[in-house]
């Protein structure tokens, strides 16, 4: 059994249907009102999680947004499951079902793409500030997670200007 999802801009989940079975997939869908659609394809081996409800898929909804208002805070699974009002593992499970990656992965790209549009940006923030905006509390484990994720350091990408 295959579940799609396709969310908005914001990623929130806008429809949830189940087809045959298929393998993950994400695709960017023009919409005609001009909206920019995510489609996620995400083929489940668990059959308790082989459909999210509407009221699941408001809540894993609000940890995204969460996650994405809160990128300066440092955000345990256990805060985000109290936050559910679920546990880790249900949590973990279905966050990667419905988004395709982990809790993990999802913040760390928040995180770098903040870091990216601060960086790119006409306000001249140092990396140490850089670094705490996006709740780093050390300026070389950003610059180390920021060269792993972009395959250059942040002094190099202030001068890429992508």
């Amino acid at each position: 059994m295959l579940d799609i999802y396709i969310k908005d801009h914001s990623g929130n989940i806008v429809y949830a249907r189940q087809v045959d079975e298929c393998h993950t997939q994400e695709h960017q869908v023009l919409m005609n009102d001009n909206h920019v659609m995510t489609i996620t394809i995400a083929f489940s081996t668990n059959k308790e999680l082989s459909f999210i409800s509407k009221k699941e898929q408001a809540i894993f909804n609000k940890i995204a947004n969460y996650i994405r208002e809160n990128l300066s805070e440092n955000l345990s699974i256990q805060q985000l499951a109290t936050l559910a009002g679920m546990n880790r593992t249900k949590l973990q499970a279905s966050f990667k079902l419905i988004f395709g990656k982990t809790l993990n992965q999802f913040t760390r790209e928040l995180k770098m793409q903040k870091a990216k549009e601060l960086l790119t940006s006409t306000s001249a923030f140092s990396h140490k500030e850089v670094a705490a905006m996006i709740g780093y509390k050390y300026t070389n484990h950003f610059s180390a997670a920021f060269k792993k994720h972009f395959n250059f350091p942040p002094s190099a990408f202030k001068t890429k200007k992508n």
